[in-house]
């Protein structure tokens, strides 16, 4: 802990003598990030975005704590400004419009949360991202009160979630499972990507998000997480 603090003093050290060294803000944020206080880890990089606009790679990062953290406004801010900004790059990937419409539909926004996902459906068509884009226009849907609509595509998607290694996708998918009455479904794939990640900060904080979303207690959450 002391090594940690020590090294936290040394950055905010750096960034104080030079504020446009991304690289700082980026380890600090992944040390408050690694000691569990996301809120923490946060700040430290929208300080960084107010500096200069990011890669997509810490816009992504940022996006991804944002959700984490329970900020989805912030999340949404971010992705949805990158996008627009490198709309004809192909610095792209189907899971930033991904994670674009989950910071909508966690706001209560899921009939604007379609609209990323048709678009992206059009430009990324291979299964990975057809898969991803899927679960999230399920959550979307379900949120939007399309329930017929959700249920016929989460049919497709529970048959094909067996082959689904964890990860982004099978968070994806584990939520449009709770949220369609697929518990079971959605439990066993949020315990598998824990245990094949036991140590790992972002799925644990990925996994409490996708259950706070389900309406499930932070109890369970750290429930599953220990048992797994």
């Amino acid at each position: 802990q002391g090594d940690v603090q020590a090294a936290s003093d040394v950055l905010e050290e750096n960034i104080a003598e030079a504020p446009e060294h991304m690289a700082s803000y980026e380890l600090l944020s992944r040390l408050r990030q690694q000691s569990g206080d996301l809120g923490a880890a946060l700040h430290v990089l929208e300080r960084a975005q107010a500096v200069a606009p990011g890669t997509m790679a810490r816009v992504r990062h940022l996006g991804d704590l944002a959700l984490q953290a329970g900020r989805p406004e912030v999340a949404e801010q971010v992705l949805g400004e990158a996008l627009q900004r490198h709309r004809f790059s192909p610095v792209r990937e189907a899971a930033d419009y991904a994670r674009l419409a989950q910071s909508m539909t966690r706001q209560n926004k899921a009939k604007q949360a379609l609209a990323p996902l048709v678009q992206a459906k059009r430009e990324f068509r291979d299964e990975h991202s057809e898969l991803l884009l899927s679960a999230h226009e399920v959550i979307a849907l379900q949120g939007a009160g399309e329930t017929n609509k959700a249920e016929q595509l989460m049919k497709g998607l529970i048959e094909r979630a067996q082959h689904v290694m964890p990860g982004d996708t099978a968070m994806a998918i584990a939520e449009a499972c709770y949220l369609t009455g697929h518990e079971q479904a959605g439990e066993k794939m949020l315990a598998h990507a824990v245990q094949n990640a036991p140590e790992d900060q972002r799925v644990h904080g990925q996994a409490r998000a996708v259950l706070r979303a389900a309406g499930k207690s932070d109890e369970h959450g750290d429930a599953l997480i220990e048992t797994n």
